[in-house]
């Protein structure tokens, strides 16, 4: 196995870090000796998916309606490889793209396409954007998910990479009969009243909380704010930034009185009102979807029209509300940036950005979200009506969409050195929010120079990437 580890990590420093450029040269040759092929002949672009029923059942949708548009373009479903035991389904598509074997367009996310993007394998959409885009069609995608397609900072800050694929966005789950029972008033009235707050939520958290013999017979709230760094939202609520960005230089502000808040908020619920389970760090929503909790700090694309709808199927009344709103008064979610992306080594890149192209405008978007059981939440607000018209109801689409429209983008979808940040945060919090044995003032004042000197080693490294790709 470390043998497997140690080869997987000896071909992503050669192949990518130094020979970027000799291959770039190569695909570039080839371009100009075949760049005829395409407009009169037939090509193929392989699009990468897991093969599910549910991206089965999207694709062929798509196929049909690009297809019909485009007849010189067929498309193929290339089968997303899995996880080994010494490598990851991204390693190994990273060693697919440097042998030039891999597909024509990716489905990517943070924070493995920031570190492609800089890498120099994914395709600079830049010119397509400006050729094919109005300002009003940008303006058409959320501002942060638009925003998770670009590089934050240095030389090629601004470059973008991805187009939107779907938005998911955090949002608070309510069981309506639970509140009824005790006799408070639902989270959506009390967001239209202006007083769904992180107080009110504690409050309510602690009166829904049932106990019996010493035993928690129903939690009041559950959570997944600490997956990857979803609490970022939190941290906005309560007038604060894990970063400066989009500000220069890029720098970490960890150890603020807003962050401290934020976690705070998160231990007070665990260890104070203990209205939330200490551990894990990251809740099941099982506990929500079998009434043993009354609410959930959740993901708004998993709460609307899939398996997550199907299994509650109507055993009790339940709805979406945007996170509670900060100290600051805003309400602040996390959104990420789920996305399509292009192979930079393609042969065909003017007809794979058509097959992108198509799938982030709304003809295209509707087919792949909406296209199966499995509904995602499209990325576009001119989608926003036909997504409602889809959900069970009645389940607020508005709650998914005003929270998509507040969100910031998670800081590991966007920093450099984001996959080790997110590990640095995960110990701090496990630490002093979910074990509570460190103060958390203390733990922030640690982590800073921390994460300051990983923020800064992952910019080096873009930097080192930049040479070596030339």
């Amino acid at each position: 196995m470390r043998a497997g580890r140690a080869l997987l990590a000896a071909v992503k420093r050669w192949f990518v870090w130094r020979s970027v450029r000799n291959i770039a040269v190569g695909f570039l040759l080839t371009h100009m000796a075949f760049g005829a092929v395409g407009a009169g002949q037939g090509v193929t672009i392989r699009i990468q998916s897991t093969f599910s029923e549910i991206n089965l059942a999207r694709f062929q949708l798509v196929k049909e309606a690009f297809e019909a548009k485009h007849p010189h373009i067929k498309l193929e479903l290339a089968e997303q490889p899995s996880d080994t035991e010494t490598a990851s389904w991204t390693d190994i598509t990273l060693v697919a793209i440097v042998a030039g074997t891999a597909p024509d367009v990716f489905q990517t996310w943070g924070p493995f396409h920031v570190d492609w993007a800089e890498r120099g394998l994914l395709l600079e959409l830049n010119r397509y954007i400006e050729r094919d885009f109005t300002a009003a069609e940008i303006a058409d995608y959320f501002p942060p998910t638009w925003l998770g397609g670009e590089l934050c900072c240095g030389e090629n800050r601004g470059l973008r990479f991805a187009v939107p694929r779907y938005v998911n966005v955090g949002v608070t789950w309510y069981n309506i009969d639970h509140f009824n029972e005790v006799g408070l008033v639902t989270p959506d009235v009390l967001y239209r009243q202006g007083a769904w707050t992180w107080e009110a939520l504690r409050e309510a958290a602690r009166r829904l909380t049932v106990r019996s013999d010493d035993q928690v017979r129903r939690w009041g709230v559950i959570d997944r704010m600490l997956l990857d760094t979803r609490w970022a939202g939190l941290v906005h609520a309560a007038g604060g930034s894990v970063s400066s960005w989009p500000y220069e230089p890029l720098q970490m502000t960890v150890d603020t009185p807003e962050v401290q808040a934020a976690w705070e908020f998160q231990r007070d619920l665990r260890h104070v009102d203990q209205s939330m389970p200490a551990t894990p760090r990251v809740h099941s929503l099982d506990l929500f979807i079998n009434e043993q909790a009354s609410m959930a700090l959740g993901d708004g694309t998993a709460a609307l029209g899939n398996a997550f709808t199907t299994r509650i199927a109507g055993a009790f009344n339940w709805n979406i509300v945007p996170d509670p709103a900060g100290p600051s008064g805003k309400h602040v979610s996390w959104t990420a940036a789920d996305s399509w992306s292009i192979n930079a080594f393609t042969p065909h890149p003017d007809e794979a950005w058509e097959v992108v192209k198509f799938l982030t405008r709304p003809e295209g978007a509707a087919l792949w979200n909406f296209g199966s059981e499995r509904i995602e939440g499209p990325a576009r607000y001119s989608l926003a009506e036909a997504y409602a018209e889809r959900l069970p109801a009645p389940l607020h689409a508005w709650a998914h969409f005003d929270a998509a429209t507040h969100a910031v983008l998670m800081p590991d979808q966007y920093l450099p050195g984001a996959a080790q940040l997110r590990q640095l945060f995960y110990e701090a919090l496990d630490r002093s929010v979910v074990d509570n044995r460190v103060a958390i003032e203390v733990t922030l004042a640690e982590i800073q120079p921390v994460a300051q000197a990983l923020l800064e080693e992952g910019l080096r490294i873009q930097a080192e990437l930049r040479q070596t790709g030339r």
